[in-house]
């Protein structure tokens, strides 16, 4: 008997704390998150998830998938005490993990969150994440991982299960942060689409040189938006011109621009 029940708690442990990560899926957490509930007005929760990792499996297989999550895992396990309140809980959106949810019961000087609080932390996460994205190992992979950060509050309201409400707090940060990244998209590609429009593209030229000879081969070039806007960075103009469908657009422009300024 003590074998079966040993075995039924390992298969359930095994369904509800990811071994990659190391984190447990947010249901593990319902008691400590009633708990802290019980003492406070609401929660904030943190979503966070890599928007494309479903492509590393399917370009590079299962094995780098689940090196790039425990990977992710480290990051997202030093957010507390530094872009979040010590506090917080972190967790997996469930099991096996592709995503982080991290549960958020003060700000940092121990006074109840307000929205400005949990918005300017999940801005900080996003940043962190980006700037580790950007690193290795994650460097190598191509395409890139985006990741999404979203927030949403968890509230006392006794007409609905508690469970439930943690679901639904979840759910609320992961679809509210989809929405506010299309009214973005929206408000850039539309800054985007004036750029071209008024042909608002720079060249500016590379040399290419032979390392061993150190013969001259020419120049190559490449392309940049406006200076001292967002697009000055070329990673950030085509990654958005393809979400707005501006990048045949685009393209056709770098191309004028590099032989006009190349000939001119």
């Amino acid at each position: 008997a003590e074998e079966y029940f040993r075995n039924g708690y390992l298969k359930l442990r095994s369904a509800l704390h990811d071994r990659i990560t190391r984190f447990p899926a947010y249901p593990m957490l319902f008691d400590e998150l009633r708990t802290l509930l019980d003492a406070r007005r609401h929660l904030g929760v943190v979503h966070i998830e890599p928007a494309n990792i479903g492509l590393v499996e399917s370009l590079y297989g299962w094995q780098v998938f689940d090196r790039t999550m425990a990977q992710l895992a480290g990051v997202v396990k030093a957010l507390p005490g530094q872009e979040l309140p010590a506090g917080s809980l972190l967790a997996v959106g469930g099991v096996p993990a592709d995503r982080f949810v991290a549960f958020v019961p003060d700000d940092e000087s121990g006074r109840l969150l307000t929205h400005d609080d949990l918005a300017a932390m999940a801005a900080a996460v996003k940043v962190r994440l980006e700037a580790a994205l950007h690193d290795e190992p994650f460097a190598t992979l191509a395409p890139r991982l985006i990741v999404k950060v979203g927030h949403a509050f968890l509230a006392e309201d006794p007409f609905y299960r508690f469970e439930r409400r943690v679901h639904a707090a979840v759910d609320e940060a992961r679809s509210l942060q989809d929405e506010r990244e299309r009214n973005r998209d929206r408000v850039w590609g539309a800054e985007l689409k004036k750029v071209i429009r008024e042909e608002g593209i720079r060249t500016v030229w590379q040399p290419v040189v032979e390392l061993q000879s150190g013969a001259f081969h020419g120049f190559e070039a490449l392309s940049r938006g406006p200076k001292d806007s967002m697009f000055e960075m070329p990673r950030a103009m085509f990654a958005l011109s393809s979400r707005v469908g501006a990048s045949g657009d685009l393209d056709r422009l770098c191309r004028v621009s590099a032989i006009r300024e190349g000939t001119g």
